[in-house]
């Protein structure tokens, strides 16, 4: 009995060709039920979230902190111009005040050297009396002022734009007591040949005196004559040293030194 072959086994298929095309994977979630999605979306969370706070926290130091203290800067500053500004106006004000002892000063100091007034009067019986009462109509009373005042230690103590102001006003005062003084010496000299009716009245008791020391007609005359005359130029004396006197003080004269840009309140601050 002949025996039968074994039978084949069937062929299998080509995977390739029976496997389905492969899918995404599906997400798996995890023990907690979140997908990893938003596991990495928490994630990104935290980390804007510290990251804000970082950001925060710069601004805080290189922003508001500076601004703050700008401010504070500020006030501080604006505290110490007020003090400052209050300083200088009370240095201002001392100042005005010294400027117009050391102005006046200079101007007491030049007015009785060079206008005759520190001189002793002749006595009566000085026969030198009527050449020594004009030494004061002779002498150069400009330079004698220019010299007193430019050469006063107390010049040093004024400020450079008041020197300089000082110095205008005294180079126009001493022009000014040139002019008196040349018309008064005009007026000195022509003094001697004025008529009576331009002469100060006699005095009785000049005449009175001379008729009781025995003094003739003609010397009475004389003598009242030369009174008369001495008189008035005394009187030219006086009025040229008041004149003097005029310039020297108007040198004091605050108005001269107003609105000074030194201390915005005086000029010469």
């Amino acid at each position: 009995m002949s025996s039968k072959p074994p039978p084949t086994a069937p062929r299998k298929r080509k995977a390739a060709a029976s496997s389905p095309t492969p899918k995404s994977a599906p997400q798996i979630p995890n023990q907690s039920g979140q997908s990893t999605f938003d596991v990495w979306l928490q994630r990104g969370s935290h980390l804007a979230q510290a990251g804000l706070f970082i950001l925060t926290i710069f601004t805080l130091f290189y922003t508001v902190i500076p601004l703050y203290q700008t401010a504070g800067l500020q006030e501080a500053i604006a505290r110490q111009e007020k003090e400052l500004e209050a300083l200088r106006a009370q240095a201002a004000q001392n100042y005005h005040e010294q400027r117009q002892r050391m102005l006046r000063m200079l101007a007491h100091t030049a007015m009785p050297d060079c206008t005759g007034l520190m001189e002793p009067m002749p006595a009566i019986n000085d026969p030198e009396r009527r050449k020594r009462t004009g030494v004061f109509m002779r002498s150069d009373v400009s330079e004698c002022v220019r010299e007193r005042i430019v050469g006063s230690p107390t010049l040093s103590n004024l400020r450079p734009l008041d020197r300089l102001i000082l110095k205008e006003s005294l180079d126009k005062a001493l022009d000014g007591i040139r002019a008196s003084q040349q018309r008064a010496r005009q007026a000195y000299a022509e003094a001697e040949r004025l008529p009576d009716d331009q002469l100060p009245p006699a005095r009785p008791e000049l005449e009175r005196l001379l008729r009781a020391i025995g003094a003739g007609e003609q010397q009475i005359s004389k003598q009242i004559r030369e009174n008369r005359v001495h008189r008035r130029q005394l009187e030219i004396e006086s009025t040229f040293r008041t004149e003097v006197q005029n310039h020297v003080k108007a040198l004091a004269d605050e108005k001269l030194y107003e609105q000074s840009p030194d201390t915005g309140l005086y000029r010469g601050k």
